[in-house]
């Protein structure tokens, strides 16, 4: 897999390559819901939007409605 990156990629990620979103653990009383926003590739470096679902997080629902988180 490591020979496949572009030439200049850190395969440790040092140079902010690799960036990870935990969505499950014991630290969690359930696993977060999901989807994939949008892709785009800037300045050679790809970037995905990842947005909770609403069941997820009750707060985020009430703050989209105008009420408190």
């Amino acid at each position: 897999m490591i020979a496949r990156f572009p030439p200049g990629t850190d395969p440790c990620g040092e140079g902010g390559e690799f960036h990870t979103c935990v969505v499950g653990g014991p630290m969690f009383s359930a696993p977060l819901a999901f989807e994939l926003g949008e892709i785009v590739e800037r300045e050679g470096y790809g970037f995905a939007d990842l947005r909770l679902r609403d069941e997820t997080c009750p707060a985020a629902t009430q703050s989209n409605q105008g009420g408190e988180a």
